[in-house]
């Protein structure tokens, strides 16, 4: 009987540990948002225009088709201060590759023109949710990034090599985005920048020269809201 009573105890105390340990572990949220952008002889929606070559619309007026491809990817783990609050750590990869055409004045023709675009960056978010108790739940989510950027340019024909940018640059955005409960663990999430404004620097390679730009952007378009998940651990 006394093995009995104290193996009970030890089951009980177990249950107990286990369970404050669930109670704290699930304060933490891991998830991500995927963004992905496949166009063709359209008007590619330029990310941040951050680079020289991409601060104008992107167009062709030639009879050649053009394409754009651009994959975004926002990994991020969270901590819930309470239901409403919540504070974050985010990275960001952005991979884009736009294919057309530009115009060579020696050949007096349209030659096959190419331009690879990858971008690697992190930092902090806050998030306020309005109603986190419904199903269906509001937020917004403030925060400050910091992004590098390379840029290559290339002519196909020749393997030309026109330009290469590198830029640096922070980021404070101010994003909406809406949760959906799909079970105690596992949400939906979509969000996106609605407001931003970034001031950083670039370096064309090889000639070394830099300069510093800033830009304030709003951005309500659908092209830009990111699809993903959020897991509770």
């Amino acid at each position: 009987m006394k093995n009995l009573l104290t193996l009970f105890l030890a089951l009980a105390l177990s249950s107990n540990l286990f369970a404050q340990e669930a109670e704290t572990a699930s304060n933490w949220i891991v998830g991500g948002t995927l963004n992905f952008t496949s166009q063709k002889n359209t008007i590619p929606f330029s990310f941040l225009g951050v680079f020289p070559a991409s601060t104008g619309t992107i167009f062709s007026s030639s009879t050649t088709d053009t394409k754009n491809l651009d994959f975004q990817i926002r990994p991020y783990l969270g901590y819930e201060l309470t239901k409403q609050l919540m504070l974050g750590f985010q990275g960001d990869l952005r991979l884009g590759k736009y294919e057309g055409t530009i115009y060579d004045f020696n050949e007096m023709a349209d030659v096959p023109f190419e331009r690879k675009t990858n971008q690697f960056g992190f930092g902090s978010f806050f998030r306020y949710t309005f109603n986190p108790e419904n199903a269906f739940s509001v937020f917004v989510q403030p925060g400050v990034h910091y992004t590098f950027g390379k840029e290559k340019e290339e002519i196909m024909r020749f393997g030309e090599h026109l330009a290469e940018y590198k830029s640096n640059y922070f980021r404070v955005v101010g994003a909406l985005g809406a949760t959906y409960q799909i079970s105690t663990r596992i949400r939906m999430i979509a969000s996106m920048g609605a407001v931003s404004y970034l001031i950083g620097s670039y370096q064309e390679d090889p000639l070394g020269q830099f300069k510093d730009f800033s830009q304030f952007n709003t951005n309500l378009r659908l092209s830009s809201i990111g699809l993903g998940l959020e897991l509770r651990i």
